[in-house]
């Protein structure tokens, strides 16, 4: 199969995916294809040369948010695992002509933007990529040149943990019934999970990886520990790696899910004192990048792993 046959199978393969995953009545059926479109977008992302991308959609997009929607699908009662407002008729052509039209005013956007600056925004990131501290691009992009969106998404996704602690989820032990197969297997992949995360945020600064897909697979880690690990009767697991249950517990957690925040505004701080805002010195900018990657990555993680046990979870004694 060439190149272009391959390109055109993936394209349809998404079309199709979605539009049965959309109309499908069964929720479960639903959820398992929107994975399966998760994984098949990442494919798509490689294909176009955004390797960045696909650890993201794979690990965020088909992984984490799969569980997500597996654990919410689980919680509802037999009689409403059916999606019996799903739209047809007049409103699913209506709706399919708004997105079709939201689709081609961002191809135009994109298109002229291409058509203003020569060579498009790539041109230009990497003719300031020396300055930026890192040899990724995106790296360059999302911790340097547009570092407030990125301070402001941890903020954001702080704010969405710390919510559903209000709210009174994440216990640690989900309780469920599990073989000692499947707990062998945990014991041996969580390490191995939480050594491949530090290693794609060590790579982060001059390759494909960083904080967001590291921060990921310690979500990852953390939510199949939570799956087969019952809880004991103090509320942590029977048994396994009790030292990471201590961390996902009171005020270890909450300084887990805001290290990245915090460590980010006080670099700014520091950097607005001494010049301007989140203008990194010449020398110190590949150090500080990284150390904001490492408290991002475990505020991520912790994040992912508490808005997880808060859907999955009932409801938790306690204040956060």
């Amino acid at each position: 199969m060439t190149a272009s046959a391959l390109d055109f199978v993936l394209a349809g393969g998404l079309v199709a995916l979605g539009a049965v995953l959309l109309f499908s009545h069964d929720l479960f059926r639903s959820l398992v294809l929107f994975v399966v479109y998760g994984l098949l977008m990442a494919v798509v992302w490689v294909r176009l040369g955004a390797p960045d991308l696909a650890l993201a959609e794979a690990a965020v997009g088909a992984g984490v948010t799969g569980a997500l929607m597996l654990a919410a699908w689980h919680r509802l009662p037999a009689a409403g695992r059916r999606a019996e407002g799903v739209v047809s008729g007049p409103w699913a052509l209506l709706s399919g002509v708004a997105l079709a039209g939201v689709a081609a005013a961002l191809i135009g956007v994109l298109a002229g933007l291409d058509a203003q600056r020569e060579g498009g925004l790539q041109q230009q990131v990497l003719a300031r990529l020396p300055e930026s501290g890192v040899e990724s691009p995106v790296t360059a992009v999302l911790l340097n040149f547009r570092g407030y969106d990125t301070f402001l998404e941890l903020g954001v996704l702080l704010l969405a943990a710390l919510l559903v602690r209000l709210g009174g989820g994440a216990d640690f032990g989900l309780g469920a019934k599990s073989s000692s197969v499947l707990r062998g297997l945990a014991d041996w992949l969580a390490p191995l999970l939480v050594l491949t995360a530090g290693y794609l945020l060590w790579r982060g600064g001059h390759a494909p990886g960083g904080a967001f897909q590291a921060g990921a697979l310690l979500a990852g880690a953390g939510i199949l520990l939570a799956l087969v690990y019952p809880p004991g009767a103090d509320g942590r697991p029977a048994g396994g790696p009790r030292a990471f249950a201590r961390w996902t517990q009171g005020l270890r957690l909450r300084g887990l899910l805001s290290a990245g925040f915090l460590v980010f505004l006080g670099v700014a701080l520091a950097l607005l004192v001494g010049g301007n805002l989140l203008q990194y010195p010449a020398g110190w900018a590949g150090a500080l990048i990284l150390l904001i990657e490492a408290a991002a990555a475990l505020s991520i993680g912790a994040a992912l792993l508490v808005l997880f046990m808060g859907v999955a979870g009932g409801r938790e004694a306690g204040a956060p």
